[in-house]
């Protein structure tokens, strides 16, 4: 390989000598992937230098695009991101191998100012490739009209200016539980776009814990936390091209401490309700958990049902209490205590009671 370089570094010399200086940067096909020519890949420094930051070794590497969709002609930036065992980060952009899955819709190319950009070619999705020693990463890119505007976890309400333009996007349900016992939970992660649509960027995304003896993401499963020791971390992923971040504050390894029981009173049955003749209801209130942030309920089918299983029926209470129209039939309810907080299990429930008429 050494060989290789050195007579491919001769070529290069003698060839920018004879055209004064300019270079070519025509692109081959290789494995169906529009590849960078020799002059751009060697034109930077010899990619063994970023194999290693001040002794530490090279261990992952995060690639980006300025835009993850862009309109077409357009020629955003790409960049790469070389991550090392002593947690630094470095811009490795000019030191690795480009390429993309499809040259008809998009090739990496350096642009009139040298710098390496997508250069558009059709509506489309390509992967953007790029290679470095032993390692391969890739993202996608979009060609289209929309930008990407924020970037948001499961259960992260949009920013206010999103929220604003795109009304009816509700945000992604929160992610869930890791079991105990667990050594490893997977993340994900959405791009909120400009015309209000959404994709998830969960591989795109550049995952950090800030705490690396308590949990560190594994560099081959994106998104994917492996936990090392109880302790607290604050994570983040990130998009660095475009200066967008997501992050998650206190995530929590190890076992929660209980949400706290709490107890429901029995159901109480009101006519004239606030003062309406012949309006009759079933009031059921229940004493407040410790730490619970709100309260759901839900009706079930009987004394043996899973108040567990009933969480997508269950509607939002106030919180101590829950206003039903009265049944010519006995019913039954599950009330469920909740929390945000991650240093505490998500849920409490209790029940099923039975609601008399």
């Amino acid at each position: 390989m050494s060989g290789i370089r050195l007579a491919l570094a001769v070529f290069l010399a003698s060839f920018s000598a004879s055209c004064a200086g300019v270079k070519n940067y025509a692109s081959e096909q290789r494995d169906g992937r529009s590849r960078l020519g020799a002059g751009a890949v060697d034109g930077a420094a010899d990619s063994r230098s970023v194999l290693s930051n001040n002794g530490a070794p090279l261990k992952a590497m995060h690639v980006s695009v300025e835009k993850a969709a862009a309109p077409l002609g357009e020629e955003p930036r790409v960049k790469a991101f070389g991550l090392y065992r002593d947690g630094s980060v470095k811009e490795i952009t000019g030191d690795v191998r480009w390429s993309t899955s499809d040259a008809a819709i998009a090739e990496v190319a350096p642009g009139s100012d040298k710098v390496i950009k997508v250069k558009t070619k059709a509506v489309g999705q390509v992967d953007v490739h790029a290679e470095v020693g032993e390692l391969h990463e890739k993202t996608a890119f979009e060609i289209g009209n929309a930008e990407l505007a924020a970037l948001v976890f499961p259960g992260d309400q949009l920013p206010e200016t999103l929220a604003r333009r795109c009304p009816d996007l509700s945000p992604e349900k929160g992610t869930s539980d890791y079991l105990e016992g667990a050594t490893e939970k997977r993340f994900r992660v959405y791009g909120i776009y400009s015309d209000c649509t959404r994709a998830e960027k969960t591989a795109a995304a550049l995952w950090q814990s800030d705490n690396g003896d308590v949990a560190e993401f594994d560099p081959d499963a994106p998104g994917v936390l492996k936990f090392l020791k109880a302790g607290t971390v604050t994570i983040a992923a990130s998009l660095p091209a475009l200066k967008l971040t997501a992050q998650i504050e206190r995530f929590v390894v190890g076992t929660p401490n209980p949400l706290g029981a709490f107890t429901i009173n029995p159901p109480r049955v009101e006519t004239d309700y606030q003062g309406r003749p012949g309006v009759t209801v079933v009031i059921i209130t229940w004493q407040a958990s410790q730490n619970a942030e709100g309260f759901h309920i839900a009706k079930v089918a009987s004394a043996d049902a899973d108040c567990a299983a009933a969480r997508n029926a269950m509607r939002p209470a106030s919180i101590k209490s829950y206003i039903y129209p009265t049944s010519p039939t006995p019913f039954y309810v599950c009330v469920r205590a909740f929390t945000t907080d991650p240093a505490f299990t998500r849920n409490a429930d209790n029940g099923p009671i039975l609601v008399e008429p």
